[in-house]
């Protein structure tokens, strides 16, 4: 995961496979990137086409947090790897 800035907005650009292996420094990125209050959050997964269910985890995890803290969060660019594995667990990104 790559994190840019962009005014009042901070934008999280996904790799090509996000799997368990990327989970622990992803959460990290994450976790700290809420600390600083990140203003408005967008996840640009069109990169994406693989991803398991530890990484989809994070994801909602991360549309909980942000919802619980206020932070306006959008997924841009939602390939189908993305939106078949959500469908397969039943939630929406």
């Amino acid at each position: 995961m790559i994190i840019e800035k962009e005014q009042d907005t901070t934008i999280l650009v996904l790799a090509s496979e996000c799997t368990i292996a990327d989970v622990e420094a992803d959460a990290d990125k994450i976790r700290s990137l809420i600390n600083t209050h990140p203003g408005r959050i967008e996840v640009q997964a069109g990169p994406l086409e693989e991803i398991d269910t530890a990484y989809l985890q994070l994801l909602l995890s991360l549309a909980s947090t942000a919802e619980h803290w206020d932070i306006p969060l959008s997924f841009v660019n939602t390939p189908d790897a993305l939106k078949k594995a959500c469908e397969l667990y039943g939630e929406d990104i």
